[in-house]
């Protein structure tokens, strides 16, 4: 309805009108499927459409998706400057003039985006360490660039010491250090090798190497979600993260001494995703290793309530349970040992009928598993209790 309004709008005006997909940090890399849909619509009017993660785009993206993506500062540095470039020399953009008045309040922005930043942890000033962060093998250094020099060398002392020994010469911005022991601390500052500030060393900057927890897997308990992992010697503890359903965004949720953890406040039926990252805290700073990400879906374990015949018939009843896409029926006779999957119902069913390969003065005994699929994930609960009706004879 609103975009050909938007078209007539632009081309009354003299607007060039571009569909820009941005850069998605859940799906990295090109995948037409949906992106698709809108890039046919907009072409059949006649208007451009960029997708940052097209091949002839990929120059808008990061370099290093683990440490430059479009969320943080690094990243979307990136993408402003290449995007604007594209602008400027396909549309022949060109930069509005400013008035004094206004270069000045945009100088005092920059001073406050700057001072923001480095109150924040986060340095961007060139020439100065970002931040660093903690990869499955080892820790990784970003530094922002000078303009005029893209080589650099990275050098490191063991603790907060002054002993400071070159570990390499990077081209680019970032460098894994990976000759590391879990727990232990080091300083690093860089100095560009190249350019109007070459030998110039930036600030030393403190991290403590922790390595990730092996093993994190989680499984659906008695309707919560428990979760086991491998120790990590020497660190203080472990700091779990969670996000439900759709949402895409990871919220601190515990910490815990243990290597095992129950999640009872989980709605039955919604996919769970937990992160989870060992820590060391120093000096009132907690160092964290990578994340560790599992998920899962919990599901309480069907209730049956009622049994009984009718009829040559056996009627099952159980509690009403939200959140399942089917329910699995399991059923044995006196003569048999196992169980066998006799049928598959609907998750929203709360009564059942047998009556069909039933023999009249046997005992058929019957319990529940609950399903429930989200995505890729299939959940299932635990056995419900078990129950059992005579077929009169």
């Amino acid at each position: 309805t609103y975009f050909p309004m938007i078209q007539e709008l632009c081309e009354e005006n003299g607007i060039d009108l571009v569909v820009m997909k941005s850069p998605n940090y859940v799906r990295w890399g090109f995948d037409d499927t949906y992106t698709g849909v809108v890039r046919e619509y907009v072409e059949g009017l006649g208007v451009d459409f960029v997708d940052c993660h097209a091949p002839e785009f990929n120059d808008f993206l990061p370099d290093d998706y683990s440490s430059d993506s479009y969320i943080n500062i690094q990243g979307d540095k990136k993408l402003t400057h290449n995007v604007g470039g594209y602008l400027v020399d396909t549309y022949g953009l060109s930069p509005t003039p400013l008035t004094e008045e206004q270069r000045a309040a945009w100088d005092a922005c920059v001073e406050n985006y700057y001072a923001q930043a480095e109150e924040n942890g986060m340095s961007i000033t060139p020439g100065q360490i970002s931040y660093i962060t903690n990869k499955p093998d080892g820790s990784s250094i970003c530094w922002n660039a000078f303009r005029d020099c893209g080589s650099y060398s990275v050098y490191r002392a063991e603790g907060r010491g002054e002993d400071f020994t070159k570990i390499a010469d990077v081209d680019g911005t970032v460098f894994e250090d990976t000759d590391v022991v879990s727990g232990q601390g080091y300083t690093y500052y860089i100095v560009p090798r190249s350019g109007e500030n070459a030998g110039h060393m930036s600030e030393p900057r403190y991290n403590i190497f922790v390595e990730m927890p092996a093993g994190f897997m989680m499984e659906n308990e008695n309707g919560g979600l428990r979760m086991n992992w491998e120790p990590v010697e020497g660190v203080d503890g472990y700091k779990l993260y969670r996000r439900s359903g759709d949402r895409y965004r990871f919220e601190g949720w515990d910490t815990t001494s243990d290597t095992t953890y129950l999640s009872t406040k989980v709605e039955n039926g919604v996919l769970y995703y937990y992160s989870l990252t060992a820590f060391i805290e120093e000096d009132g700073v907690r160092y964290e290793s990578e994340i560790e990400i599992a998920r899962a879906t919990p599901l309480a374990a069907p209730l049956i309530t009622t049994a009984y015949t009718e009829d040559g018939k056996i009627m099952l009843q159980w509690e009403p349970m939200n959140g399942v896409d089917r329910i699995e029926v399991w059923r044995r006779s006196e003569l048999r040992d196992e169980f066998e999957l006799y049928d598959v119902i609907a998750g929203n069913r709360t009564d059942y009928t047998n009556a069909n390969y039933l023999e009249a003065g046997r005992t058929y005994f019957y319990k529940f598993v609950a399903v429930a699929d989200n995505y890729d994930v299939v959940a299932k609960s635990e056995e419900s209790n078990t129950v059992c009706a005579i077929v009169a004879p």
